[in-house]
């Protein structure tokens, strides 16, 4: 054997033997000894130890502040809550019937928070969300309502019904289109039949129009079924209370947020553009407040006549008509010689001259001390 093999073979067994006094002498690693051994690669690791490796410095992070959270201001936000509880109602108190479809759903909600303090009057809402006077067959008012009239005995009937109303109508010859002359006759003589229920119950009757909507189809057929609510209930004597200029802007379009029945800018609409917000249902209410109080009999307060703006005089929608034909004044012209109220022009023969002012010319002295006073002081 020569030197070389047997020198490796000896620095074997010396490193062979520092090991094992190594483990004996440090006994049985913990657990972070073993995590720090399983990193260790290579034999001089294991029996010298591995380097020390630097500890990063620990950085601390500022602490989060946390969010904050915008607190609303409740006065600005328009609710059908009232800050007082409602009135017990009386045993006799006047009821109000409220039917329709699901803006009229909305319009008793209105109604009910403006009459909550009134103990006389209950608000009775009988409606029907996906109703209208097309679908019969889903829901017919004109079989319904003689026997709600006739259940409540209402003191009046509010009737807000058409938003569902834009759709094929089935009749005994078959489909009819929206706005064909089949729809437009079968549809008014529908109308027709819901005032003759009324009329015939002998209760005042509250027609409340369609405002305006997002899609402009929806809205132009709002304006048509407006205008025939309008013909009809003046035929037969009851009110129409139009909301259009409530719920568009100064050039007649579809707006989602506006002026509250306050006064207040607050959003009206649902942002399908659709249906009515808190706000928007408080409002609708306002314009068929006046008309209801008037058939009960009750005297309006200041509030009840708050302008809405410059379109509404009225909650009803209804403009006063002047007393008469209007007076027409005939041009003047500015070589009229009567616009001074005589018939002679300036220096015309026989005109009395001119008489000036004795104090214009200075002719009569001016008492002493007086502004005009020019004579000289005596010395």
């Amino acid at each position: 054997m020569t030197v070389a093999p047997l020198a490796r073979t000896l620095l074997r067994s010396l490193l062979l033997l520092g090991m094992v006094l190594s483990f004996l002498l440090s006994g049985m690693p913990s657990a972070s000894q073993a995590q720090e051994l399983r990193q260790r690669r290579t034999l001089f690791d294991w029996i010298f130890g591995a380097p020390q490796r630097e500890q990063p410095d620990i950085i601390e992070l500022p602490a989060r502040k946390k969010p904050r959270i915008k607190k609303r201001n409740p006065s600005s936000v328009t609710t059908l809550e009232t800050t007082a509880p409602p009135a017990v109602k009386n045993a006799d108190a006047r009821h109000i019937l409220v039917v329709g479809d699901f803006l009229a759903t909305g319009l008793a909600q209105g109604l009910t928070a403006a009459f909550s303090q009134d103990p006389a009057t209950v608000i009775d809402s009988r409606t029907n969300n996906a109703s209208g006077l097309v679908r019969d067959d889903f829901y017919d008012w004109r079989k319904e309502l003689p026997a709600l009239l006739s259940e409540i005995r209402p003191a009046a009937l509010v009737l807000m019904i058409g938003a569902n109303d834009r759709q094929q109508m089935r009749l005994p010859e078959g489909k009819a289109d929206f706005d064909t002359p089949a729809f437009n006759e079968a549809y008014i003589g529908r109308v027709q039949a819901m005032l003759k229920i009324g009329k015939d119950a002998g209760v005042p009757m509250i027609w409340v129009g369609l405002p305006a909507f997002k899609s402009t189809n929806t809205s132009a057929a709002a304006l048509q079924f407006n205008l025939l609510y309008r013909n009809e209930t003046a035929r037969a004597g009851a009110e129409f209370v139009d909301i259009w200029d409530g719920f568009v802007d100064e050039n007649g379009k579809f707006i989602q947020s506006g002026s509250d029945f306050t006064g207040q800018p607050a959003r009206l609409r649902t942002s399908d553009g659709v249906g009515l917000t808190a706000a928007g249902k408080r409002k609708l209410a306002f314009y068929a407040e006046k008309p209801i109080r008037k058939y009960l009999g009750e005297p309006l307060t200041v509030e009840q006549l708050i302008r809405l703006d410059d379109q509404s005089l009225l909650a009803s929608g209804q403009q006063q008509k002047p007393a008469g034909p209007p007076v027409r004044t005939p041009p003047i012209s500015l070589t009229d010689p009567e616009l001074d109220g005589g018939n002679e022009l300036l220096g015309a023969p026989g005109t009395p001259p001119a008489v000036a002012s004795a104090l214009m010319l200075g002719k009569d002295p001016a008492p002493a001390g007086r502004v005009d006073d020019f004579s000289r002081p005596s010395l």
